[in-house]
């Protein structure tokens, strides 16, 4: 008996007619109508398929040409010239075109190889499409080699034939702090926000029916909606959950039953990882929503009377695809949702008074100690690391230091003094009023 080969991808990214979805923000990226774009998703969102289906469509339009680059690992500018050069290699035909040599290229210093592309490009009437996947790792580039990360933003802002989408989480969102006081503007401030939130019912549709292969799946409405229903329209969700239905022997889904929406430990893992890559507040707000959904906006808003933010918040939680809207109020987006965080709160509080859980109230002052702390160990390592290159200075001059030299090396002691004390109290702080852990109860 022939079978048909399960169609549905989880374990990599898709492009071409294994894209679904997303064409308003490809319209929008392969306009220009933005010169940079920060977008915005947690893991398996589909950041990048979103960059890999824009390099296969800029690759039929006579306007761009595209470099992905993927930022994976990069700490500082040497690291930064090998993913380029890879980059470059392996993307050698498309710079062809351009008269571009990327052998010629080998070894030059990375920014002067960037413009050497983006000139090119320019010189056969096309803007460059540079496509940054892994923006997170930036953090890391800002701590280990500042000048790197600024010859980065002057790349990206310094020309006007260039085109940039920076994907990545939202902690890349600290990169502002660490850079508000030595670049002109905080590195992000400068790009347009946009959130890689969940497809469309009509995307939905045809990613479930896989309408754009040779052999389409046969899945009714009702089929569709209950999927909709339990997973809120995450393509990656919509693929794992499929995969479990397809029947290879007819090339159809059987119809969702409650079995097929467990939560097994590969759900289990994706739902802590996405919920503890939320800040604290977004946490707060999707562990409300689900003790009292529907809950209204007004009620939510008033449970959030210590975050200024509250509204924004509920924005951007509904715009990725944690929370909807209806004219009830809040709901969680997706039945899984709802079964991962019901099992989470059951191991957290079985047996105990649930209204020991945290609430947002308790939350605000945590919040505001936990960013704090996070920029005091920020400007503690930067302020060891100018200690260490002044000592080397020291070492250069022997017995006769300049004594603003000394003076200078006295100041960063002192500062790293002073941030050593205020983590010391901090941490001492923390143990005496964060909320207990509690520890989940074994029933003998």
């Amino acid at each position: 008996m022939s079978s048909w080969p399960n169609p549905y991808v989880t374990s990599n990214w898709v492009r071409g007619s294994r894209f679904y979805g997303r064409k308003a923000l490809l319209n929008e990226v392969l306009r220009g109508a933005n010169h940079a774009v920060w977008l915005v998703g947690n893991s398996r969102n589909g950041k990048t398929s979103f960059l890999r289906q824009a390099e296969l469509l800029s690759d039929t339009q006579s306007q761009w040409t595209a470099l992905y680059l993927d930022l994976a690992g990069v700490e500082n500018e040497e690291t930064f010239a090998a993913e380029l050069q890879i980059a470059l290699e392996k993307q050698a035909d498309r710079f062809a075109l351009d008269d571009i040599d990327v052998a010629a290229l080998r070894g030059a210093e990375p920014f002067s190889a960037l413009r050497a592309v983006r000139q090119a490009a320019e010189n056969h009437q096309r803007r460059l499409l540079l496509l940054l996947d892994n923006g997170d790792t930036l953090l890391a580039v800002a701590e280990n080699d500042r000048p790197a990360l600024v010859q980065i933003h002057k790349f990206i802002f310094g020309a006007a034939q260039l085109s940039t989408v920076l994907a990545s989480t939202q902690r890349l969102n600290f990169l502002n702090t660490q850079t508000k006081d030595w670049l002109p503007t905080p590195f992000l401030q400068s790009f347009a926000l946009r959130n890689l939130g969940p497809l469309t019912l009509p995307a939905l549709r045809q990613l479930i029916r896989q309408a754009q292969q040779p052999h389409a799946v046969m899945v009714d409405d009702q089929q569709i909606d209950a999927i909709w229903s339990a997973i809120g329209g995450h393509p990656f969700l919509a693929q794992y959950l499929c995969q479990r239905l397809f029947v290879a022997e007819k090339g159809i889904l059987r119809p969702v039953h409650e079995d097929e929406l467990r939560i097994d430990i590969f759900l289990a893992g994706y739902f802590e990882a996405h919920f503890n890559a939320l800040d604290l507040v977004e946490r707060i707000i999707l562990q409300a929503v689900f003790q009292n959904a529907p809950i209204a906006e007004e009620d939510l808003l008033q449970r959030l009377l210590p975050f200024p933010a509250g509204r924004w918040h509920l924005s951007t939680l509904c715009e990725r695809g944690y929370l909807r809207k209806t004219g009830e109020g809040y709901w969680l987006n997706g039945q899984l949702w709802q079964q991962w965080l019901s099992i989470r709160r059951k191991i957290q509080y079985r047996g105990e008074d649930e209204r020991a859980a945290p609430t947002i109230s308790m939350a605000a002052s945590i919040m505001d100690a936990q960013q704090q702390q996070q920029v005091w160990r920020l400007q503690l390592r930067q302020a060891q690391k100018d200690l260490a290159r002044l000592e080397l200075q020291r070492a250069h001059f022997g017995l006769m230091p300049p004594l603003s030299l000394l003076n200078e090396i006295e100041q960063i002691e002192a500062r790293i003094q002073a941030l050593e004390e205020q983590l010391s109290h901090r941490a001492d702080s923390n143990q005496a009023s964060d909320i207990p852990k509690r520890t989940p109860r074994v029933e003998k």
